[in-house]
């Protein structure tokens, strides 16, 4: 990643050290010169984008509380100081933006599902909000703000990237028959309960009347018992 300094004089970036992590450097724009940063942080995560708030009071990077850890969000001073915990470690971070100088927008999959949540700066964890408006499988945001215009107040602009994997169970009716989709995505016409998710693992009963699958359509994988043609699908276990 690489970051404007607040007073556009000079370009951040981060130099792979060790594992994951990278040294922070500045290069001048008017010189060329390089020079490796102490402050705001010495090291931060080289897959996660950092930046300054947009007052450029605070700075906000990623890195890994312990070796075996996922990476978590931290605040510091802008001239550096200790570095504060604004989330959870996590091994599913999908980017993040300043949403407000007083507030982010990040993306990380508490289940099966990415989606954007908001939090603080305050220094603290904070228990993460879901972003309204912006669905599932939310990752990587990034924000602009409209300028004013006549009677319109100034707003964000949101712009954020959507993955989905969708994966289908199908029948096939031996010899010769033609596959048959049981649980198709909604961009398929059927009259089944539509699935935009993953189902697999399908396992018929001896009696031909019932089959079982996982399916993680409710945000996590779970047990799923459907009739064999994709009829009536049922969550057998609940670990949300």
């Amino acid at each position: 990643s690489d970051l404007w300094s607040p007073d556009s004089a000079s370009v951040l970036y981060g130099v792979r050290s060790t594992g994951e992590m990278a040294d922070l450097w500045s290069v001048s724009l008017r010189g060329g010169e390089k020079r490796q940063l102490t402050a705001p942080v010495p090291q931060l995560d080289s897959f996660i984008p950092f930046a300054y708030s947009p007052a450029g009071r605070w700075f906000v990077f990623a890195k890994r509380p312990g070796p075996e850890s996922g990476s978590a969000l931290f605040m510091v001073g802008a001239e550096g100081g200790e570095p504060r915990a604004l989330t959870a470690p996590t091994s599913s971070l999908r980017g993040w933006n300043w949403f407000t100088d007083r507030e982010i927008l990040f993306s990380a999959r508490p289940g099966s599902r990415y989606e954007l949540w908001r939090i603080p700066v305050n220094g603290t964890v904070a228990a993460p909000l879901g972003f309204a408006g912006a669905g599932e499988d939310g990752t990587y945001p990034a924000l602009a703000w409209r300028a004013a215009t006549a009677g319109i107040p100034s707003r964000p602009l949101l712009a954020y990237q959507k993955e989905q994997t969708i994966v289908n169970l199908y029948s096939l009716t031996l010899p010769g028959g033609k596959p048959v989709p049981l649980l198709p995505s909604t961009r398929l016409p059927s009259t089944r309960m539509p699935s935009t998710r993953m189902d697999g693992s399908p396992q018929i009963s001896p009696d031909g009347g019932k089959m079982v699958f996982l399916s993680d359509r409710s945000g996590f994988m779970e047990l799923w018992m459907a009739a064999t043609d994709g009829a009536s699908p049922i969550a057998l276990t609940h670990f949300a």
